[in-house]
């Protein structure tokens, strides 16, 4: 049973370092987005989605937020199995 015990603990290890790496990438892209929300909400804009004008500003603003915060559980392990 040994050998199995191995390959368990090895998808451990690289199921945590692409959750640490996807993590780091979210949080850093709302990290760098927050410095400039006026910015995001414009590019949120230029993607044309079939939403009320308020609706995309709403989403431009707190789409950095969110990364943020996703990045931070993935990168600390809330919500996995």
């Amino acid at each position: 049973m040994a050998p199995r015990q191995v390959t368990r603990d090895w998808r451990d290890w690289v199921g945590l370092l692409a959750r640490l790496a996807l993590g780091f990438g979210l949080a850093f892209a709302g990290l760098l987005k927050v410095g400039r929300l006026e910015a995001n909400v414009a590019q949120v804009e230029l993607y044309q989605l079939p939403l009320p004008h308020s609706v995309i500003t709403v989403i431009g603003y707190a789409q950095p937020f969110f990364e943020i915060a996703v990045g931070v559980m993935l990168m600390i392990g809330l919500f996995t199995r």
